[in-house]
């Protein structure tokens, strides 16, 4: 699908709400014309869009409690080209979806009243320095364009000059003369006609004219709507993860229940998410699940049992180990687990979700040297 685009690009810094409905998820009174640092989102599902007039568009998201950049790409037109991020999958091809139709709406609306627009994002080609470039692999359409505020075109003033004046003036007078001696034969024909032929019932007035609008397009169809497990997988940090994924965490026979799953489904998973203080232990957790849940807990012991599991095609590895104390351990290993097999020993890092039977339940990583890697993904 094609649209036409306004002459000039637009300033426009807005807040893109990802969990809303709709194809245009700009949230209204967050779009500003003028820079407007003030203008924060609040949670990870809210994105900060900033396109200025030179076509730079740059996009910030909330990570650790500050806003990060993760995005940049170039206005053109009424698309987005050009596209850098700082991770291969966020934004995802539905993702930048959503920031150009934001992106086109407002352009489109502003077009009406061109308004001067502030200077160029500063900095913005030493943060893309610094991202991965992407080529366009998803679809385009989003749905139908927003509508367009029609511009009136000024035909532009023409001065003849003398000869054509002249001959202008030969064409008219020769086109009206031509004109009456076959006005003057059409009249005779038909008086002729009118004495040969019986008077006939007079024929019926044409129909008027169909409008030759185009058909309305189709309604797009409903937006995908977003779900728990996506809202973990955009998730900024794995603390983040952990909060969103702790009301499904339960007391299961299984290692990898609800909430163990859903944890699974975080793509940034890093050894510095874990090895931070404990909060609790593994007898606390057995006595009060529900109160240690999403805490922090590192455990040492010999594996009992270990086998790979898959979760939407990550590997997982679940199984038990034992303490030196006796106290039993059911476990969720992200990341890589090495040569760990049965009766190996190690340490697990992680956080508690609950009891599996007589054993605490833990998701994490095992403290070996290739978890300590910056990014682990499976």
């Amino acid at each position: 699908m094609t649209y036409d685009a306004p002459a000039v690009t637009y300033y426009a810094t807005f807040l893109l709400d990802l969990a809303a409905e709709g194809e245009n998820r700009a949230i209204q009174w967050s779009v500003h014309h003028t820079p407007s640092p003030e203008v924060k989102p609040k949670t990870a599902f809210v994105w900060k869009v900033t396109c200025d007039a030179a076509g730079k568009v740059m996009i910030g998201a909330l990570e650790r409690g500050k806003l990060r950049v993760i995005a940049t790409a170039r206005w053109h037109g009424l698309y987005l080209t050009a596209f850098k991020q700082a991770e291969p999958n966020t934004p995802t091809g539905y993702q930048w979806n959503l920031v150009e139709a934001a992106i086109r709406a407002i352009q489109i609306e502003r077009a009406a009243d061109e308004p001067p627009s502030p200077g160029p994002i500063e900095d913005i080609e030493a943060i893309e320095a610094k991202l991965q470039s992407r080529e366009r692999d998803w679809d385009d359409d989003v749905g139908p364009p927003p509508a367009r505020v029609p511009r009136a075109r000024v035909p532009r003033a023409r001065v003849p000059s003398a000869d054509g004046s002249r001959k202008r003036r030969a064409v008219i007078a020769i086109g009206v003369i031509a004109g009456t001696v076959i006005s003057l034969g059409v009249v005779a024909g038909v008086l002729a006609s009118l004495e040969k032929t019986p008077a006939k019932t007079p024929p019926r007035a044409p129909a008027a004219p169909t409008s030759l609008a185009p058909p309305l397009p189709k309604p797009p169809p409903p937006p995908k709507p977003v779900t728990i497990e996506d809202k973990v997988g955009w998730a900024t940090s794995f603390t983040q993860a952990v909060q969103i994924a702790r009301p499904q965490m339960t007391d299961t026979s299984d290692e990898l229940g609800p909430g163990e799953a859903l944890l699974a489904r975080y793509p940034k998973a890093m050894w510095a998410d874990v090895d931070v203080p404990a909060e609790t232990t593994v007898p606390l957790v057995l006595k009060d699940p529900e109160r240690e849940r999403g805490k922090h807990v590192c455990a040492s012991g010999t594996i009992e049992r270990i086998e790979r599991r898959d979760v939407d095609e990550r590997r997982v590895y679940v199984g038990r180990l034992v303490t030196s104390d006796g106290d039993a351990v059911a476990f969720v290993a992200l990341g890589t687990t090495g040569e760990l097999v049965k009766r190996s020993t190690g340490t697990l890092c992680g956080v508690a979700t609950g009891r599996a039977g007589d054993a605490a339940k833990l998701v994490g990583m095992f403290d070996l040297p290739e978890n300590r890697t910056p990014l682990v993904e499976q």
